[in-house]
Formats: C-alpha cells, structure tokens, sequence
C-alpha cells in the first residue's frame, strides 16, 4: 500500500509511504534513527500524537474504515 500525504515535522511537505505487511518472529525495538516504538491500536489511538500518515491513511485501513 502506499499513500502521499503530510509530513508530521515539515510544513508543506508531502511525503511518499509506502508499507509492506509481515508476520514477525521476532520481538520489534527501537534503533538507530528511531527514538521510540509501542503498540497502538489503529481503531482507538487513545489520544497519542501520531503522524499524519498514519492518522489519515493507514490506521482508518488497519481498522477497517476507508481512508482519506
């Protein structure tokens, strides 16, 4: 899947996702370039600040709701 939508840190910019799917076999942690990770339910985000993309585009599909 991929979308262009809002970058979350860059004003007027667009940027290009795209997201690729996989069963893990391993547990995912943050590295390098990426400060934090945790588990958000797509459905109920529960009020943490998430990306654009994410809000406008992925999650509402991981929910099942359709996208922007």
């Amino acid at each position: 899947m991929s979308w262009r939508g809002p970058a979350a840190n860059e004003a007027n910019t667009d940027i290009e996702s795209t997201v690729f799917a996989t069963e893990l076999r391993v547990e995912p942690r943050a590295a390098a370039e990426i400060a934090e990770a945790r588990w958000i339910d797509p459905a109920d985000h529960g009020g943490v600040t998430i990306a654009p993309m994410l809000e406008l585009y992925l999650f509402p599909r991981l929910a099942g709701a359709p996208s922007a």
